[in-house]
């Protein structure tokens, strides 16, 4: 097959994460080291509209993106974020923005349950799920409908986690250590009042 390319009209900020759109097949969004949000129509190359989050944290990175009735919901993960008394430890938010007005609100903040040690370092983003390592080497799952934290995977015996992403195929996760070893976890979102375990799914191995 071919390969066609298409340059990207350069916002004044450098862009440091990007995320196709569900539901918008031309449309790409990207966040800057400022905290703007950018929006291009990949057909074209242009940059349909530039909004600042004025209330994001520093460094966020955008996961994924979502269209529905003319609106942007965007995923966004905070690595540098501390944690603060109004929603304690943040580790994901969820943004809504109009891009005809550049106006943007903040719908949801996953952050971490009261008493759980640790802050986030990286993590991965699927449908409505959303995982994240943490600095105890935990491992810790929001829904991000509800915005709860409803599973915590503890480190293992033989170390902390260092990697987590969710499988393309189905609902699996998977958590890697430095070493290069890498274990399986099923996981299935359902209504708890409090945190379960992830269960292991298949054998662990070593990439």
């Amino acid at each position: 097959g071919s390969c066609k390319r298409q340059a990207l009209f350069p916002p004044e900020e450098t862009t440091v994460a990007f995320a196709a759109v569900d539901g918008m097949a031309e449309a790409l969004v990207g966040l800057t080291a400022a905290n703007c949000v950018v929006v291009w129509n990949l057909s074209t190359g242009q940059l349909l509209c530039q909004m600042a989050l004025g209330y994001a944290y520093p460094a966020a990175v955008c996961h994924q993106a979502y269209s529905d009735t003319g609106l942007l919901f965007v995923v966004l993960s905070h690595p540098r974020a501390k944690e603060n008394k109004s929603c304690g430890g943040p580790a994901f938010q969820l943004v809504a923005i109009n891009p005809k007005t550049a106006r943007s609100a903040r719908l949801m903040v996953a952050s971490l349950p009261p008493g759980l040690q640790g802050r986030y370092l990286e993590g991965d983003v699927r449908d409505t799920s959303a995982a994240a390592v943490l600095t105890s080497g935990a491992i810790a799952v929001w829904d991000l409908l509800g915005g709860k934290c409803t599973a915590l995977l503890p480190p293992s015996p033989e170390g902390s986690w260092s990697l987590v992403r969710w499988s393309v195929t189905d609902q699996c996760l998977l958590a890697g250590q430095r070493d290069g070893s890498v274990c399986i976890y099923s996981y299935a979102a359902r209504p708890s009042s409090g945190l379960e375990t992830a269960k292991q799914h298949s054998q662990s191995f070593r990439v």
